[in-house]
């Protein structure tokens, strides 16, 4: 396949679906089944556009082996890689430090970006391939959902409060001190509380379980 980055690198960040252990906090409304449920739906949907993008090679880090992961890893050409770490900081630092020394910039999503989109890829990989050293793209409740770099800088992963809505901000003031240049995409909706199933669309909610 032909890239429009081809030294650069696109990382999907994936859990393994697990009852109980993703989307934990749609249990209520969609209890284990359906919040699993899903989280599949929006991991498949989020590679489709990855890999449809075409902005650089794909490669899925995953929290543990899974068959569901292994599969959607050969159907989508995409490298399997091993997240490590204790908390979402060290496993997005390990990634970047894995992938940056033999690529030319990389950029880290997750699965629940419902906003997502080929457009939005490719300003990403843009901004890292003309002047910024990172690139972010902010959510609607205070995280991002995309983060980009063409070196590690460990300081943005550091003493961060992960799945609070301070982290996008705490980030900016570090990448403010650090004198960085980045560039800041359009703020994006991901998917975690029962209020955001409403911006689902229709075909990601068919015949969705719902909790009894």
């Amino acid at each position: 396949m032909s890239y429009l980055h081809p030294e650069a690198r696109l990382i999907v960040f994936a859990k393994a679906p697990v009852f109980g252990s993703v989307k934990t906090r749609l249990i209520p409304e969609l209890g284990e089944e359906g919040a699993t449920d899903l989280y599949k739906r929006l991991l498949v949907n989020t590679l489709k556009i990855a890999k449809g993008s075409k902005v650089a090679p794909m490669e899925l880090w995953i929290d543990k082996e899974h068959d569901f992961l292994l599969e959607l890893a050969e159907k989508f050409d995409s490298r399997i890689m091993f997240q490590q770490g204790a908390d979402l900081g060290e496993k997005m630092l390990g990634a970047f430090e894995e992938t940056i020394p033999s690529a030319k910039g990389a950029v880290i999503i997750g699965t629940d970006c419902i906003s997502l989109t080929k457009v939005f890829l490719q300003e990403a990989f843009d901004s890292l391939e003309s002047s910024a050293q990172v690139v972010l793209g902010p959510a609607f409740d205070g995280g991002y959902v995309l983060i980009g770099m063409n070196d590690v800088q460990e300081t943005l992963f550091k003493d961060i409060e992960w799945s609070t809505d301070s982290v996008l901000s705490k980030t900016k003031n570090l990448i403010d001190k650090l004198g960085l240049k980045y560039h800041e995409l359009p703020t994006g909706y991901d998917v975690d509380i029962p209020s955001d199933l409403e911006r689902l669309s229709v075909d990601l909610l068919k015949d969705l379980p719902r909790k009894n």
